[in-house]
């Protein structure tokens, strides 16, 4: 009888599509001084979920998630949602301060947008990749210059985004449904 149990449970489990197991995450933590913690995925990580920062910049909700890649170069990941007026970004101008202060320039950049519809705002993606490999760096500021936000028209000043990166011992979820 509890083999049958065992058998059934686990088959349960099993045809629920979900899939756990412990880790280590090694990631940019966000300093939640500069804005909101949110997850940049709905499943993954338990402990090390909150990775990017998002952050009101006038009418614009501005997220920001570096991405750390092994033996690859920085991504960051910048999306901006908005309901009215116009939003220009100009990711040439959005630079990283790495640990030794110097100031890093996008190598590449690809952007997306999409306008609103009935059940999503205005919305703009941006991936940045920055000539630095992810582990080279331990801290990391992503810094808009003057130019680089223009909300209907209008020069808009925006603190710096700053993350940190660390390692921590996690468990991985993933689901069918994610």
């Amino acid at each position: 009888m509890i083999n049958r149990f065992i058998v059934v449970s686990f088959s349960l489990f099993l045809l629920s599509g979900c899939v756990l197991y412990p880790t280590t995450r090694t990631y940019f933590e966000p300093n939640e001084a500069d804005g909101t913690l949110t997850k940049s995925r709905s499943c993954g990580y338990h402990k090390a979920a909150l990775d990017s920062l998002e952050r009101m910049v006038d009418s614009v909700e501005v997220g920001v998630t570096p991405q750390y890649r092994e033996n690859k170069e920085l991504l960051v990941i910048l999306s901006f949602y908005y309901n009215d007026g116009s939003v220009d970004v100009s990711p040439n101008e959005i630079s990283i301060t790495s640990n030794n202060g110097k100031k890093i320039f996008p190598k590449n950049v690809t952007t997306k947008s999409y306008a609103m519809d009935a059940s999503h705002p205005n919305r703009l993606w941006a991936n940045i990749t920055y000539p630095v490999l992810s582990e080279n760096l331990d801290r990391l500021s992503i810094n808009f210059s003057e130019a680089a936000l223009k909300i209907n028209g209008v020069r808009i000043n925006v603190k710096p985004f700053r993350f940190k990166k660390i390692s921590k011992p996690d468990i991985y979820y993933s689901s069918i449904n994610c």
